[in-house]
């Protein structure tokens, strides 16, 4: 025997609370895991074998990780703004980069940036010479 209770079975609604919850932590976790910062770039050119005389060149010597230069027989600092501007002077030149072997690349691109920042246009790269020789 089937009884009635008098009440008829309400449909429950789905509540978005927690839903919302959910989106929101998730997206304060991808805003924090991600990385905002801005990537650079800038051409680096490699010294290609031209006629003898075609642009005049000079090199600069990276003595070290730290930012010593020698430029010329004179010993600088990268941070001294004046002398790197001084290179920038004369457009037509070529700057070689020279490492010493124990060098890092982030040395070599710091180098690199802080001579475009002070005006210099023509900068090539030389990979340092092997050790033992």
């Amino acid at each position: 025997m089937l009884l009635e209770s008098g009440t008829t079975a309400k449909r429950r609604a789905i509540s978005l609370t927690p839903l919302i919850d959910v989106v929101f932590i998730l997206l304060l976790f991808f805003m924090l895991s991600s990385s905002f910062s801005r990537e650079r770039q800038f051409e680096v050119a490699l010294p290609s074998p031209g006629v003898a005389g075609e642009t005049e060149s000079q090199i600069i010597h990276l003595l070290d990780n730290e930012g010593n230069l020698e430029v010329a027989g004179a010993h600088w600092h990268w941070s001294a703004a004046t002398p790197l501007r001084q290179l920038a002077e004369t457009p037509s030149r070529r700057y070689i980069v020279m490492a010493a072997p124990e060098v890092k690349t982030q040395a070599l691109v710091t180098l690199a940036d802080r001579l475009r920042r002070a005006g210099v246009q023509r900068v090539s790269l030389v990979p340092p010479a092997p050790r033992g020789r």
